[in-house]
């Protein structure tokens, strides 16, 4: 009777052992229900800069600006964090009363252009792209009620973080 060797055939289950775990280090990782490439949602410097490029010729160009706060058109904390790092930033409450004081307290240290900044929201556009989208208006002064355009700015990230791609201008709501 023959006998086998164990040998070549261990050798040739550790070869195929090894071109499996071969193979497996080559194929691209899985994105494990990502919906982007980046891991993290688009942090507080997105909206910062998002925030900066809305700026971009406004006329006049704000001194300062106001948050909508308690209303479906406050800023979130990451775009108030942006807007405060640009200028004086203050809170504008729904209460007309509480509204007027702040109004009161901003005419009396002068006449600057003054924003009222409003939240439209974001936006997933696709699995690799955002919009931010914000509007304005001026309060108080000699443009006051004047309106800011609304606009759309977009970011990218497919294997970087979030970049700024463009800023699109869209119709008043």
């Amino acid at each position: 009777m023959r006998r086998f060797s164990s040998l070549p055939i261990s050798a040739l289950a550790l070869s195929l052992f090894i071109a499996a775990c071969a193979s497996d280090e080559q194929q691209p990782p899985e994105r494990s229900g990502a919906t982007s490439f980046c891991e993290e949602s688009p942090g507080t410097s997105v909206y910062a800069e998002a925030f900066d490029e809305y700026m971009v010729g406004l006329a006049p160009t704000p001194r300062r600006f106001l948050n909508a706060a308690g209303t479906a058109s406050a800023l979130p904390e990451a775009g108030f964090s942006g807007i405060q790092r640009t200028g004086p930033a203050y809170l504008y409450p729904g209460d007309p009363a509480q509204r007027q004081a702040v109004l009161d307290k901003l005419s009396s240290v002068g006449a600057w252009p003054t924003l009222l900044v409003l939240w439209r929201g974001n936006e997933v556009v696709d699995d690799t792209t955002i919009a931010i989208r914000l509007a304005g208006h001026y309060v108080g002064g000699v443009d006051d009620g004047k309106h800011a355009p609304v606009k759309a700015m977009y970011f990218a990230c497919d294997t970087v973080p979030w970049q700024y791609i463009r800023t699109t201008e869209e119709p008043a709501p």
